[in-house]
């Protein structure tokens, strides 16, 4: 169980102030029913109450089951199914099935073979359900669907991983100007149909001192021009380590997306590139450790998000002891 309260307080051109008390409990319950067969269930209780709009109180309370069944040749299957029932917009199912097998080929090496489908939705927030200027009490849950596949190879010292996914959208939240207002700005469920799809890559080598972990995700929103999410992101690292002294160098690739500017209107954002270097000293004398990292190497300029600055070149110093 858990309780707290938060009071906000916004001191801007337009000067506000929020209150929210928020308890939660929650009850699971897990059983083995046998070697192969584990079953998991519980309940989930939300009680929200604020002052977006005369004291506004929810109820969310959330029944879950789910079973994983896993035979000793290899394959096995997972499922769950939660039922979630809140006090303003009602009840909602999710799913969720994954069928995955196992290649044993020596010892500490596999392959996997994995798949999934799973249902989700996205609950609007109190802000965007009761906001004074914004709000809109009639907004319905953001609903998903999601289908990946994947293969997976690991050994003692390598994982490689390749996943396929495509995730259907409904009712999706848009921030929109009103028809008969265009300068009046409010929350509603968009009567778009959403898909995206995409790849995502990932490996992971060790050999002699030196440890590369490297991925690279592909996104595609099918028709749309998605916002602040790249087509193409890739990172890639190396480390190096010895007893006495760790070297390691981290590159980030964020592709060319698109977002609102100031005056709400698409713009493009440029790709940009990103590296790090840190050095440590695990056992510099005694008790002491060390370490000296610099992000940003190349002081480069980008921007994440319109409106909101990036750091530049940074230069961590760190010396820790323990006695």
């Amino acid at each position: 169980m858990s309780w707290s309260n938060v009071t906000s307080s916004f001191a801007d051109f337009s000067p506000r102030t929020y209150a929210v008390d928020i308890f939660t409990t929650e009850l699971s319950w897990r059983y083995r029913a046998s070697d192969q067969l584990t079953l998991l269930s519980g309940i989930f209780y939300q009680d929200i109450g604020s002052d977006f709009k005369n004291n506004f109180s929810s109820e969310n309370l959330a029944a879950f089951v789910s079973a994983n069944w896993q035979h000793s040749k290899g394959y096995a299957l997972q499922l769950s199914a939660r039922n979630t029932s809140h006090s303003e917009f009602g009840a909602h199912q999710t799913f969720t099935v994954n069928p995955f097998y196992v290649f044993n080929l020596q010892s500490a090496e596999y392959l996997k073979l994995f798949g999934s489908w799973a249902t989700s939705f996205i609950a609007p927030s109190q802000y965007k359900l009761f906001n004074a200027e914004s709000g809109n009490n009639k907004l319905k849950p953001e609903e998903n669907q999601t289908v990946e596949l994947g293969v997976e190879y690991v050994s003692d010292k390598n994982r490689f991983t390749v996943v396929a996914f495509q995730r259907e959208e409904e009712n999706f939240i848009d921030y929109v100007s009103l028809p008969d207002n265009a300068s009046q700005y409010q929350y509603r469920n968009s009567s778009i149909f959403y898909k995206v799809r995409g790849v995502e890559l990932e490996a992971k080598w060790n050999f002699d001192n030196w440890r590369i972990n490297t991925n690279y995700t592909f996104t595609e929103k099918v028709r749309q021009a998605p916002l602040r999410l790249p087509k193409h992101a890739a990172n890639f690292g190396v480390r190096y380590v010895l007893s006495k002294a760790q070297w390691g160098i981290h590159w980030r690739y964020i592709g060319a997306r698109q977002d609102f500017n100031q005056s709400f209107v698409k713009e493009k954002l440029k790709g940009y590139t990103l590296v790090d270097a840190r050095v440590n000293f695990p056992t510099m004398f005694r008790n002491a450790t060390a370490s000296i990292a610099i992000t940003n190497l190349f002081d480069t300029s980008y921007t994440e998000i319109f409106g909101y600055s990036t750091l530049g070149r940074n230069l961590t110093l760190a010396l820790r002891g323990s006695f």
